[in-house]
C-alpha cells in the first residue's frame, strides 16, 4: 500500500462474529418460515397414503400405529413452528430452536424410514408398493427447496428417506425394483449436492442483503449529518444576514445623525485632510462639502 493512499477500515473480530451470528439467526428464521411448506406436504402425503393403504389399516396394527405416530410428529412440528413465530426470538436462542428443529426432522425421517422398509407393501401388491415409493421420492425431492436455509438438515432427510427404501427395493430383486433402487440411490447422491448449491446461493444472498442494509444505514447516517451541516450553515448565514442588517441600520442612524445634527462634525486623516464635512460644518465655517473635502484643516479654520 502506498503511503499517501488512504487505508480502508477493517472489521474487528467482534464485528465479524456479530455478522456471523446475525447470518446464522436469519438462516434459522428462514428455515422455520420455509418449513410450513414441508408440513403441508407431509400432511398431504399422509392423506394420500391413507387412501392408498386404507385396506391395510384395519388389518395391520403396526401400520395403524405408524399413521398415528407420523400424524402426531407432523402436528407437533407444526405446533413448534407456531410457537417460534409467536414472539420475536433473539439470536442467542437460535441454537436451541435449531436443535429442536433437527430433532423433529429426524423423527419424521425415521417415520418415512419405517414406512419405506418394514411397512412397505409386499411385492404381491405392486400398485400400492410403487405408489408409496413414488410418494416418498416426491416428498424427499421437494424438500430440497424448503430445507435450503440449513446446511445439513436435508442430508438427514435424504439419508433416512431414500437410502433405506433403496436397499429394501434392491433386496427384493426384480427388474423394476432394481431400476427404482438405482434411481433412488442416484437421487440420494445428487439431491444433497443440489441442496448444497442452493444453500450457498441463499447464504450469499443473505450476506449481500446484509451488506446493502449496512450501506443503506451508512447512507442514512451520512444524509443525517449532511442535513445537520446544512441546517447549521443556514443558521449561520441567517445570523450573518441579521448582523449585516443591524450594521446597515446602525450606519444609517449614524449617517442620519451626521447630516442632521446642529453641531459641526468634521473627520480628517493623519495628514489632517478633511474626509467628512456635514451640513452644520458648512453653515458654521462657510465652506461647502466639495470645497472642504481633501483640504487641510488649518486652511479652513
Amino acid at each position: 500500500m502506498r503511503e499517501n493512499e488512504p487505508r480502508q477500515p477493517t472489521e474487528t473480530s467482534e464485528e465479524r462474529a456479530a455478522e456471523r451470528n446475525h447470518l446464522y439467526a436469519e438462516q434459522i428464521r428462514l428455515l422455520f418460515r420455509f418449513s410450513l411448506v414441508g408440513f403441508l406436504a407431509s400432511l398431504l402425503v399422509l392423506l394420500l397414503l391413507g387412501a392408498i393403504l386404507w385396506d391395510d389399516l384395519s388389518s395391520s396394527i403396526a401400520l395403524f400405529m405408524w399413521f398415528v405416530v407420523a400424524s402426531i410428529v407432523t402436528i407437533g412440528r407444526y405446533s413448534f413452528y407456531k410457537m417460534f413465530f409467536r414472539h420475536e426470538r433473539p439470536s442467542r436462542d437460535m441454537p436451541t430452536w435449531e436443535a429442536a428443529f433437527i430433532v423433529g426432522t429426524t423423527l419424521m425421517g425415521l417415520c418415512w424410514l419405517m414406512l419405506g422398509t418394514f411397512l412397505l407393501p409386499d411385492t404381491s401388491r405392486m400398485v400400492q408398493r410403487i405408489s408409496v415409493v413414488m410418494l416418498l421420492m416426491l416428498l424427499t425431492t421437494g424438500a430440497v427447496a424448503y430445507y435450503a436455509p440449513h446446511r445439513y438438515a436435508y442430508k438427514i432427510v435424504a439419508v433416512l428417506g431414500l437410502l433405506p427404501i433403496a436397499i429394501t427395493l434392491a433386496i427384493a430383486g426384480g427388474r423394476v425394483h432394481l431400476f427404482l433402487s438405482g434411481f433412488i440411490i442416484l437421487l440420494a447422491i445428487v439431491l444433497p449436492f443440489v441442496h448444497g448449491r442452493i444453500h450457498r446461493a441463499l447464504t450469499d444472498s443473505l450476506s449481500q442483503r446484509r451488506i446493502k442494509e449496512h450501506l443503506a444505514q451508512q447512507l442514512a447516517a451520512e444524509r443525517g449529518r449532511l442535513q445537520e451541516v446544512n441546517e447549521a450553515l443556514a443558521e449561520e448565514m441567517l445570523e450573518r444576514l441579521k448582523a449585516q442588517q443591524s450594521e446597515l441600520v446602525a450606519a444609517q442612524k449614524v449617517r442620519l445623525h451626521f447630516e442632521r445634527t446642529p453641531l459641526a462634525v468634521i473627520e480628517w486623516d493623519r495628514q489632517h485632510r478633511v474626509t467628512a464635512w456635514n451640513p452644520a460644518a458648512e453653515a458654521i465655517f462657510g465652506f461647502s462639502v466639495s470645497e472642504a473635502l481633501g483640504h487641510a484643516m488649518p486652511s479652513l479654520l
